[in-house]
């Protein structure tokens, strides 16, 4: 049977920030903000300045990719051009006009072009690809850093509580212990009330230590969560772990690393990134051969105010044809530039090659910290359970004298660390859970069943 506890941080007089672990949902009410694991993924992705900044280069690429259709229509041009000449009296007696001006339109259509432009499509479309694969990256990554993030503000925190419960008891004994031997019970010595006091010191050192831990967890938290200081965190505490919660179940370790490859961004980042080379390469061959264009031009010339009756109208001329362009010898330019291209995209295979490994090694070991947790966690809860009944019988023996306070201390101190341990191994399977989800390429979620 587990209890629920709602724990508040306005317990310490100097911290204002209530918490609570494992909320449901995010709630803000009075510059308070309730979160559990899953909402603080959620607003970790939110909040990303890697994830906006992956979102500005996705849609750069997007428009990059919708303008480089236009490359296969024409390019057109105007020209205009007006001149005005001084009104002498040579001017006026041989009758030359006072402003000459034209105008002209011309248009050029690409024919080789055309196919440089399919393959500039192609490079755009991949690099478009490569960044929305970026953008689901950088959110992974995002709920990934918040979980890790709020899971040590969370471990922290229970460890507090912890060793605030244990200093109450701490002081309590010892006071127990003073009135005891002051009233001249045999069973207490002088020895058994140093020892408690002995006791009750350290439990405050322990407690201030793990005030300031916590202080530092939720200062983190709030700077990867991008809140204001003056928002205070308040966390809702549950005796399971989210993967207890929702009964989880441990997949198959070989269909994890089948997943990899096509669930994994940073995989299809590269994928794309060697089509995009690929298409870039295919480009720069264009460039050892001629540049062919077709043209139409249309130019009108006018001329005004002449005296001359015999002064020609205004020409219009309208000419077409094709263009031809080839650089036969740039001194290696071209060549150095497609060497340069296909280095780059060779690099990028072995890169390519190496992550696959280290994806391998990154899903095994997520899923044997995560089966080694789960493996050991029912030997933990055993053994906090038998830890507690003994602390609870030695405490009954102390007080009838057939225990000493060093004996009492002894059980005691096992007990907190077992609760301790028990405590952040939950959060370590939580972790682990996410990590192992983040291992195989999905969005990591606190609420999904395996």
């Amino acid at each position: 049977m587990y209890f629920k506890t709602i724990f508040y941080c306005t317990i310490l007089p100097f911290f204002l920030n209530p918490i609570d672990i494992f909320a449901q949902e995010i709630i803000k009410e009075n510059n308070t903000l309730t979160l559990s694991l899953q909402s603080t993924m959620e607003l970790a992705e939110d909040n990303s300045t890697e994830v906006k900044s992956a979102n500005i280069e996705l849609n750069y690429n997007d428009n990059l990719h919708t303008l480089s259709y236009f490359n296969f229509g024409p390019n057109i041009s105007a020209n205009a051009n007006a001149e005005w000449f001084p009104q002498n009296i040579q001017n006026f007696n041989t009758g030359q006009s006072n402003q000459a001006s034209s105008a002209g339109l011309k248009v050029e259509q690409p024919i080789t072009g055309i196919w440089q432009s399919f393959y500039k499509i192609q490079q755009y479309s991949a690099q478009y690809d490569a960044a929305t694969f970026q953008a689901e990256d950088s959110k992974i990554k995002a709920r990934t850093d918040g979980a890790q993030a709020f899971i040590k503000a969370q471990q922290a925190f229970q460890d507090m509580e912890i060793k605030r419960n244990d200093l109450e008891n701490a002081q309590k004994q010892w006071n127990d212990t003073k009135i005891l031997f002051e009233s001249g019970d045999e069973s207490k010595t002088k020895i058994d009330v140093l020892q408690m006091q002995a006791k009750f010191t350290n439990s405050e050192v322990e407690f201030e230590m793990a005030q300031n831990l916590f202080q530092n967890r939720v200062s983190e938290l709030k700077n990867l969560l991008k809140l204001n200081s003056d928002v205070s965190i308040q966390f809702q505490s549950h005796s399971q772990s989210q993967w207890e919660t929702y009964q989880n179940k441990m997949p198959e370790l070989n269909i994890l690393v089948s997943e990899n490859e096509k669930n994994r961004s940073d995989l299809k980042i590269i994928d794309k990134k060697i089509i995009s080379q690929d298409n870039f390469i295919k480009q720069t061959n264009f460039e050892y051969f001629p540049k062919i264009d077709a043209f139409a031009a249309y130019q009108r010339n006018n001329s005004l105010e002449s005296i001359d009756i015999n002064a020609p109208e205004p020409s219009n001329s309208l000419n077409f044809g094709l263009k031809l362009s080839w650089s036969i010898w740039d001194g290696g330019l071209s060549t150095e530039k497609r060497m340069s291209q296909i280095n780059e995209r060779e690099k990028l295979k072995l890169n390519k090659t190496k992550k696959e490994f280290d994806i391998r090694n990154e899903i095994s070991q997520a899923y044997y910290n995560l089966n080694s947790n789960i493996q050991i966690l029912p030997k933990s809860k055993l053994a906090t359970e038998a830890l507690e009944e003994a602390y609870k019988l030695s405490q009954i023996k102390y007080k009838t004298g057939n225990l000493t306070a060093s004996e009492l201390i002894q059980v005691q101190n096992s007990y907190i660390s077992a609760k301790i341990s028990l405590s952040k191994l939950r959060g370590d399977i939580d972790f682990s859970w996410i990590q192992l989800q983040a291992a195989i390429g999905q969005l990591p979620n606190a609420n999904t069943t395996g």
